[in-house]
C-alpha cells in the first residue's frame, strides 16, 4: 500500500533530558548489567566465628555471575572447602590438626553468604 501524500507527517518526539542525566542512565544500566555476587566467609576469630563483623572484613572465597551459582556453591560448600579456600578463610597460622579449628573452620564455611557485588556493607 502507498502512503497517501497528503496525509499529515508524524512527529515523534523524544523526551528532552540532559547529556549529564542521559550519560547517569547509561552508566546505571551498565552498572546494573554487571553486577555479580561474592561468596563471603566471616572471620575466624579468637572468640570463634565472627558472623557478627562487617561486610568488609570477611574473606571472599569465589566470585559468580549470578545468585544462583553462587548459591548453588554456597550450599555444598561447607562439605568440600578447597585448600585455597581453606588459605584464605584461616588466620595466619590457624591449626588445621586440632579437632576444634576443624570444627572452627566448617563453621565458618556454613556461615557463608552470597553477597551482591555492590552490596554497600562492602565499603570500608
Amino acid at each position: 500500500m502507498a502512503a497517501d501524500e497528503n496525509a499529515p507527517a508524524i512527529e515523534l518526539r523524544m523526551p528532552k533530558v540532559s547529556r549529564v542525566r542521559y550519560l547517569t542512565m547509561m552508566r546505571h544500566a551498565a552498572a546494573l548489567a554487571i553486577i555479580g555476587w561474592y561468596l563471603m566467609v566471616p572471620p575466624i576469630t579468637p572468640n570463634g566465628v565472627g558472623t557478627a563483623q562487617p561486610l568488609h572484613t570477611w574473606s571472599t572465597s569465589g566470585v559468580f555471575d549470578d545468585a544462583r551459582a553462587c548459591e548453588h556453591r554456597r550450599a555444598s560448600f561447607f562439605l568440600d572447602i578447597d585448600p585455597v579456600a581453606i588459605e584464605i578463610i584461616t588466620p595466619q597460622g590457624f591449626d588445621l590438626s586440632t579437632p576444634d579449628n576443624q570444627l572452627l573452620l566448617k563453621d565458618a564455611a556454613k556461615s557463608a553468604r552470597c553477597i551482591a557485588t555492590d552490596d554497600p556493607r562492602l565499603a570500608k
